[in-house]
């Protein structure tokens, strides 16, 4: 899963976070809403945020 590896190996800092695609046709939007986030400085959405940490603390895939 790239989700993983880029969370393991990419990402870090303060208030790191990403916006996973569904699919390459959703690139797009994941970007934009990326940028909206952190340009806006609102940080990502709650969901968002409960995701990243349901997989640090090891339980696995996402919430949708």
């Amino acid at each position: 899963m790239i989700e993983k590896w880029y969370r393991e190996n990419v990402i870090g800092g303060v208030g790191s976070f990403i916006v996973p695609a569904q699919g390459f046709d959703d690139d797009g939007r994941a970007i934009r809403q990326k940028f909206v986030f952190e340009i806006s400085g609102s940080g990502p959405p709650p969901r968002i945020v409960a995701n990243l940490i349901r997989q640090k603390l090891g339980y696995g895939s996402t919430w949708e």
